[in-house]
């Protein structure tokens, strides 16, 4: 996790809501009753789960993009939330849920599933680092797994032959 990895996240980090949202009312900051996250560590690992997904567990470089967390209506009034990466004004990547909300509160919130239910299916698709790179169901498919089952000895198959014509004649 180099400088670029870094300047993503602070850049990730000043797009994302804070743990409570707050606004300005009667000339004061007031909690708007949203809470996020948790906590700041909730908050955190929030951020790297963007940009895990957002990358695709590093495929995509994200030097030298910047984030927009954009909420647009959809024809039915509601609003969704959608995390785009752009490089020189031209999104290159996003982070969309299939479900809206019917506030800007709600649609972050299937957001925020969206990018944990995406972060689970990408960490299922790359192996154990205690069993290997061929271990896990994810992992390996059946082509391979049929391949696996070692071939019987010629004088095994010889013998199935021998037997399966005495049973015939």
């Amino acid at each position: 996790m180099g400088n670029a990895h870094s300047q993503a996240y602070q850049k990730v980090s000043q797009v994302l809501p804070q743990i409570n949202e707050h606004g300005w009312e009667d000339n004061k900051w007031v909690d708007m009753g949203f809470k996020a996250f948790r906590n700041q560590g909730d908050r955190d690992q929030f951020i790297y789960s963007v940009l895990t997904v957002i990358s695709n567990n590093g495929k995509k470089a994200l030097d030298n993009h910047d984030f927009k967390l954009l909420f647009s209506r959809k024809p039915n009034d509601r609003m969704i939330a959608t995390l785009v990466a752009m490089k020189m004004g031209v999104i290159e990547a996003k982070i969309e849920p299939a479900l809206d909300g019917k506030d800007q509160a709600e649609a972050f919130k299937s957001f925020k599933k969206h990018v944990e239910l995406r972060l689970n299916e990408l960490l299922e698709t790359i192996p154990d680092a205690a069993t290997g790179p061929a271990a896990g169901p994810s992992v390996v498919s059946a082509v391979a797994r049929a391949a696996a089952v070692p071939d019987l000895p010629p004088a095994y198959e010889d013998g199935r032959s021998r037997t399966s014509s005495c049973k015939k004649g």
